[in-house]
């Protein structure tokens, strides 16, 4: 039988389709309802009487793709809870692959995605669910199908994300598309000068306490090199690590990060963000080109060598508020008491500010502080140079999840330098991890230690076509 026809009748026999354009009443939770049409709209319910969606949703629809064509999502309102990776109010959109759903996107928060394309599969479905937390107004979804894959008109080009710029901005120097793929396939031009660990927005440092878990923001674009590791499949925050740029092109994270998302297609890297949620001053989007993790292939790793690159597929532009920072290039351990810096978007556990970039004052203790408290499984090792240890003040201040491969960085004679990416920063449980207890503890992996590596790797990369 074919494989249209089959899924076709899967669902039918679930819920019958009624052909008429469903109102932003119809909510089923348990079967999808079913669009046949060419062309129309689904609304979240309440969206049509001006009223905010009710908790403790669970909406399904489908639309079945014609075959040889494409289906055109566009979101034209949108209105929802802001959570990292999602995980409050959103909208999922899943193909049927196989027999089994895939997510192809996840939206969620106020900022509309770029229009996308499904097509190759015999149907779309969408999936919104609501939490207890907090309603907003909703979504107006609006579909289309269309014979040719490009979402552009004949005198633009169309960047990876979707967005369409004009032919004539190809190859012209500068980033016009949002991710600089306009720039991709150009002739490799020299690297922009900088100066690395270079801050033309400088932190504030003045020593009050600032708290990773919980605390207050920092100022927008003081610390240029953050990267923000994301899911390309959720959007506008699929935040799941850190990482440090330590060069227009590449970024340093931790191993642990990548061993769940090894393939460059699963990640986006944005460099310049403040609020996850928001299209900040400075912020710039970048596509994966390769990943490579020391002394391992994804998904395998160690915390003993918790270390991984990430290529990107364009350099950044060095601006303000994006710059990389300096490599430590000294195997000598930092001195105990040795004041540096934290910072990420990691979890908050409800203490505000989720999905601001926040940074904490740590100090380096010994290394056997870290293993007495958080040692698991022989995840410190304090026979070698490869670890260091950080206090964060403990009592519900320190580093916590999503805080992982987010950079550890000293300053020295007015240059800020790379010592470490947070590798072990939260205490597992049989209730999940634990962060912010004791003393604050967190294990970052050292840079200096792996610093011919790094050279190795970044030079192997460069010469790849």
């Amino acid at each position: 039988m074919n494989f249209h026809i089959f899924a076709a009748l899967i669902l039918f026999n679930s819920y019958l389709s009624n052909c008429s354009p469903a109102p932003d009443s119809i909510c089923n939770k348990k079967a999808s309802y079913i669009f046949t049409e060419p062309t129309g709209n689904i609304y979240s319910p309440g969206y049509l009487s001006n009223s905010s969606y009710p908790e403790d949703l669970d909406c399904k629809w489908t639309i079945l793709v014609p075959t040889s064509e494409y289906l055109r999502i566009k979101i034209v309102d949108l209105d929802l809870d802001e959570a990292i990776s999602c995980e409050g109010d959103s909208l999922t959109f899943n193909v049927l692959s196989n027999n089994e759903r895939v997510t192809v996107k996840r939206i969620c928060g106020t900022q509309k995605p770029h229009d996308f394309l499904i097509s190759g599969f015999p149907l779309l479905s969408i999936e919104f669910i609501s939490d207890y937390i907090f309603s907003g107004r909703g979504f107006h979804i609006s579909w289309s199908t269309q014979k040719k894959v490009n979402l552009c008109k004949p005198n633009e080009f169309q960047c990876s994300l979707g967005n369409c710029v004009p032919l004539s901005t190809i190859c012209n120097g500068k980033f016009d598309c949002d991710d600089g793929s306009d720039e991709l396939k150009c002739p490799k031009k020299t690297t922009a000068e900088y100066t690395c660990g270079n801050t033309k927005i400088n932190p504030d440092t003045s020593g009050y306490t600032f708290r990773i878990l919980g605390g207050d923001p920092v100022i927008p674009g003081s610390w240029p090199w953050q990267a923000d590791l994301q899911l390309s499949i959720m959007w506008p925050s699929g935040h799941f690590c850190g990482g440090a740029l330590i060069h227009p092109q590449y970024v340093l994270t931790a191993g642990h990060c990548i061993a769940a998302y090894p393939k460059p297609e699963l990640v986006r890297v944005v460099l310049g963000n403040h609020n996850s949620f928001k299209k900040d001053n400075f912020e710039q989007i970048r596509l994966v080109d390769s990943i490579v993790t020391y002394n391992a292939t994804p998904p395998a790793f160690d915390f003993i060598n918790d270390i991984s690159l990430i290529k990107l597929k364009v350099p950044i532009s060095i601006s303000d508020g994006v710059n990389p920072v300096c490599l430590a290039d000294s195997l000598k351990p930092l001195k105990t008491g040795t004041k540096c810096y934290v910072t990420g978007w990691g979890s908050t556990h409800g203490t505000g500010n989720s999905g601001i970039l926040k940074q904490l004052p740590v100090e380096i203790v010994d290394l056997k502080e870290c293993a007495d408290a958080i040692n698991e499984a022989g995840e410190v090792d304090l026979e070698g140079k490869g670890q260091v240890c950080v206090r964060a003040g403990g009592g519900g201040t320190g580093v916590c999840s999503g805080d992982s491969g987010g950079p550890l960085v000293c300053q020295v004679d007015n240059q800020w330098y790379l010592y470490g990416v947070a590798s072990k920063v939260t205490r597992g449980t049989i209730l999940g991890p634990i962060c912010g207890e004791g003393k604050g503890n967190a294990v970052y992996a050292t840079v200096a230690s792996k610093l011919s590596w790094i050279r190795d790797v970044m030079k192997q990369l460069d010469q790849m076509p």
